[in-house]
């Protein structure tokens, strides 16, 4: 049986991920949505605003180790979606690491 640390990882890889996607959904659907918007209103797409309300910037928190924690405001959309690809990538490499502890903790064989 697999421990309850390997499951809890487990999950934990998987909803990050589905976070990630969800963010990156939601981005492409305020895209699309300032693009309706500004072609209805016959007004051509401001540079700086073609990300809707990701275009003032995005955070990223820090966790400080207390139940406070930094947060750096105005981050770009373009490093934010780089930070979570990078992290996604990340993220799909540990649950390939953790499929094979989970298959040494259920006693089958590596191949």
């Amino acid at each position: 049986m697999i421990t309850k640390e390997t499951a809890r990882e487990i999950y934990n890889c998987y909803q990050q991920i589905e976070e990630i996607d969800k963010i990156k959904s939601d981005m492409v659907k305020e895209i699309e949505r300032a693009r309706e918007q500004n072609e209805e209103d016959n007004k051509p797409i401001p540079e700086n605003g073609s990300f809707g309300k990701y275009g003032k910037g995005m955070q990223l928190g820090v966790p400080d180790g207390s139940f406070s924690s930094m947060r750096i405001f105005s981050i770009s959309p373009t490093i934010g979606v780089m930070v979570m690809d990078e992290q996604k990538s990340n993220l799909e490499k540990r649950l390939r690491e953790l499929e094979t502890i989970a298959k040494l903790e259920m006693g089958k064989p590596i191949i």
